[in-house]
């Protein structure tokens, strides 16, 4: 192939690529396209469930909401479900989700199969306050515990653990892309890419995934 051959491939693929929306111009498009109040408004959980409870917007609900080190003393264990997912309140890219069921030993497993006593998790909840998953460089957070929500079967078929969902991205009130995003072994049942979840392309008009 020659130099100019090469040069004219080279441009075509770049001219290919720039019809992609890559995270960095998404990124640009939701600040530029959205008030301050309510990107802050839809990266706080709590707060976003508030919201949707006023309009009646069906949500998961919260089981349980640590704020604080008093709030983790004197938290009722035995209130916890068999089944759970614990969140940072204003986590970022699932970093520091987890997902677990009671084993019947006085603790619990996680989705990847990994034991998980009270001190562990104690632990865990510990980082969640201190900010160490959450967003913007925050020095404080709290920690959401929530019922773990089963699968459809017909969905449950794609996966090995966790909950996959539909994320569709709206651009001005139409919707104009979508995704299946599918929870692996690797992410631990986490249905975020950036924990490596798979995400699967969806084809607006047909409602297929046409690429994964």
């Amino acid at each position: 192939m020659s130099f100019r051959q090469r040069a004219i491939s080279s441009l075509r693929a770049i001219l290919a690529w720039q019809r992609v929306l890559g995270i960095n111009g998404r990124n640009f498009y939701v600040g530029h396209e959205n008030p301050v109040r309510a990107i802050a408004l839809v990266n706080n959980k709590a707060k976003t469930k508030a919201r949707l409870n006023a309009v009646g917007v069906a949500h998961v609900p919260t089981i349980a909401q640590i704020q604080d080190r008093l709030d983790l003393t004197m938290f009722p264990w035995s209130s916890l479900p068999d089944h759970w997912v614990l969140k940072p309140n204003c986590g970022s890219q699932g970093a520091g989700i987890m997902l677990a069921h009671a084993d019947g030993e006085d603790g619990w497993q996680t989705a990847g199969k990994r034991r998980l006593d009270r001190t562990t998790l104690i632990d865990h909840i510990h980082h969640i306050l201190e900010g160490d998953y959450s967003m913007g460089g925050m020095h404080r957070d709290s920690a959401l515990f929530e019922p773990f929500i089963a699968p459809d079967p017909m969905l449950a078929a794609l996966i090995p653990v966790g909950l996959p969902d539909i994320r569709v991205i709206c651009y001005r009130g139409e919707p104009v892309l979508a995704m299946a995003r599918l929870p692996t072994v690797r992410s631990a049942g986490r249905a975020n890419l950036h924990q490596e979840a798979v995400g699967a392309g969806v084809d607006m008009n047909s409602g297929r995934i046409v690429q994964a």
